[in-house]
C-alpha cells in the first residue's frame, strides 16, 4: 500500500485501512474517520473483521478535498524549494502548502 493507492481509493469513495506511519497520518487527517482508518502493529483476524464491517457500514461521503496534493499545486512548491537549496539560501524550512 502506498500513498498513490490510498489517494486513488479515496478519490473513488472507497474507505481505506492503512498503517499508521509516514504520510498516511496526514492523509487520514484530511480524509476523516469515516473514510480512513489507521492501524499499528500486526493485523489479527478480529481486527480485520472489524475493519471490514467498518468499511461496509461507512457512509459514502463525497471524496475529500485532495487538491492541495495536485501536481499543479505541489510541483511549483517543490521546484521553488529545490531552487532555493541550489542557490544556497539558508533559513528555517517552510512547509509546502498552497
Amino acid at each position: 500500500l502506498n500513498s498513490g493507492t490510498v489517494i486513488l481509493a479515496l478519490t473513488l469513495g472507497c474507505p481505506v485501512v492503512a498503517p499508521d506511519r509516514g504520510s498516511m497520518r496526514e492523509v487520514a487527517r484530511v480524509a476523516g474517520p469515516n473514510q480512513m482508518s489507521l492501524f499499528s502493529g500486526t493485523i489479527e483476524p478480529d481486527f480485520l473483521r472489524d475493519r471490514i464491517d467498518w468499511g461496509s457500514r461507512s457512509r459514502r461521503a463525497p471524496p475529500p478535498d485532495l487538491t492541495s496534493w495536485d501536481v499543479d499545486v505541489v510541483a511549483p512548491q517543490i521546484l521553488a524549494a529545490l531552487s532555493a537549496m541550489s542557490e544556497g539560501k539558508r533559513g528555517s524550512p517552510q512547509p509546502l502548502r498552497p
